[in-house]
């Protein structure tokens, strides 16, 4: 599946749900990968980079605050199977009836983990794969090993049929990115992946809001021909520090912060003045010069009526 072209939202697309549809949670800063469109690299090498996870106390105060519609995306400005306590984390929201997906480069994924994660009743674990060979993986996927990578994957696969049985609750995912090094690859990474995982997806290359520059991605400011950006009625971010950000492409920039979690809750940031005022800017389109938004031209990969959540809970409605 490719994400479709953009189209504008219908009136009722646009009425904020009571809840946020998702939270993606960057539970840390650290990856061991170099993967060569990422900013994670460039951002290690800042004076102010503080490797740092988010501790067991905070994230339970995040799932307290959250509600079973929501979804819980364990994601990260780095590899969330860094996180010692990831395990910990997962039962937690999964005793709590939250539906919790995990994106992972499966490199660092041990058995030991992998047992835990599958007891953990985890519902998705999304494997970010990038590439149908081992030469084109190794193009984009610096400082990762693609050999080590696969077997992690149907190992995940064989324990997961071993101890959940015929039917297994947890969801296995892989995707790659539209890179112009793998571009070539697309359908044989779908004959490669299409009748061992539940869901396969292609999904755009962005430019993290102008972050990393793309010659083929220009920003149209106010223009009339610029749709809502449907980020801002999906899904909050949250980092390690508890931080929440309106957007997933901002990176821990202060233009795109909206509170923290120690001082109001995921509910309170999401029905918030300043995140209603940035919609209302989108649908007047009067995005001021000042935020995240107004020069970035990565709104056309986030169509509306194609939401991770929707084919999330799709995949749970089958189950």
């Amino acid at each position: 599946m490719v994400e479709g072209e953009p189209r504008f939202p219908t009136t009722e697309e646009l009425v904020p749900t009571k809840y946020p549809p998702q939270v993606l949670l960057d539970v840390t800063n650290r990856c061991p990968l170099s993967c060569i469109r990422c900013p994670v690299p460039i951002l290690r090498k800042e004076p102010g980079y503080h490797p740092s996870d988010m501790p067991l106390p905070l994230f339970q105060k995040l799932a307290d605050q959250m509600s079973n519609s929501s979804i819980l995306t364990i994601t990260g400005d780095g590899e969330p199977l860094v996180v010692r306590d990831l395990p910990k984390m997962v039962h937690y929201a999964t005793e709590k009836g939250i539906t919790v997906r995990l994106i992972t480069s499966g490199l660092i994924l041990s058995e030991r983990v992998t047992r835990e994660l599958l007891e953990s009743q985890l519902d998705f674990i999304d494997f970010s794969l990038d590439a149908a060979t081992e030469e084109s993986y190794n193009q984009v996927r610096l400082d990762s090993n693609y050999r080590k990578v696969i077997g992690n994957v149907n190992r995940f696969l064989e324990l997961r049929n071993e101890i959940q049985g015929e039917n297994p609750t947890t969801k296995v995912l892989v995707s790659m990115i539209d890179q112009p090094e793998t571009h070539h690859e697309i359908a044989d990474f779908f004959t490669l992946w299409q009748n061992r995982a539940d869901r396969v997806y292609v999904r755009p290359l962005h430019s993290v809001a102008g972050y990393v520059p793309m010659e083929s991605r220009k920003d149209v400011g106010n223009s009339p021909s610029r749709i809502p950006c449907r980020i801002l009625w999906d899904r909050l971010v949250v980092n390690h520090k508890g931080d929440v950000y309106f957007c997933p492409l901002g990176w821990g920039r202060k233009e795109a912060l909206l509170g923290n979690i120690n001082q109001e809750t995921i509910q309170e940031i999401w029905n918030g003045d300043s995140l209603n005022q940035i919609r209302e800017n989108h649908i007047g389109h009067n995005i001021p010069g000042g935020i995240l938004c107004h020069n970035c031209p990565d709104w056309r990969s986030f169509t509306w009526g194609d939401s991770s959540g929707q084919y999330l809970r799709e995949l749970l409605e089958k189950s």
